[in-house]
């Protein structure tokens, strides 16, 4: 694998071709014990507090893995990107069977030539919440989440780090 720095750091060359590829992602196990089953916190529904490792249904454990893929290369028009996430999760609770497997897509992308056509961020947040906050569901903040939006956008780009955008969401 030849490396392309034209992208930055982790983009290779796609053997034979001109295209960028870089291959993220992660896989990540959690578990809790005194959680009612559920991420949710803490002793959230436990009949009289009870937290304890007898407790029925306390015991939460959690699998998820996520894989990106992002390609990039030189057109006529500028740079062509396609941009996919996909991921899996799996919940299982202590005295329940494991829940059925949720596979999903966040996000799914083409840009070239300023235009965005697909499932992406909505071009309309500002802050992410989850970045700057432990608790971000309490907080007001402009972020649509993580299951993205379908978007039909324009980016023009001015210089100097100014740009403005149209989308349809």
């Amino acid at each position: 694998m030849k490396v392309c720095s034209l992208y930055g750091a982790g983009f290779y060359y796609i053997p034979g071709t001109d295209i960028c590829m870089k291959i993220g992602g992660y896989v990540r196990y959690q578990g809790g014990t005194g959680l009612n089953g559920n991420f949710n916190g803490p002793w959230v529904g436990i009949a009289s507090g009870a937290n304890n490792r007898t407790s029925e249904g306390t015991v939460t454990q959690r699998a998820r893995a996520i894989a990106t893929f992002d390609t990039r290369q030189q057109t006529a028009y500028g740079t062509l990107r396609t941009y996919l996430l996909m991921g899996y999760q799996q919940d299982t609770t202590a005295g329940a069977p494991a829940t059925n497997p949720n596979t999903y897509m966040t996000r799914g992308f083409i840009q070239i030539a300023g235009f965005t056509f697909g499932k992406a961020v909505s071009f309309f947040d500002f802050t992410n919440g989850a970045a700057v906050s432990y608790n971000a569901g309490n907080l007001f903040h402009s972020d649509t989440g993580d299951s993205g939006w379908n978007v039909a956008a324009y980016t023009a780009q001015f210089g100097n780090g100014v740009s403005a955008t149209v989308s349809a969401e």
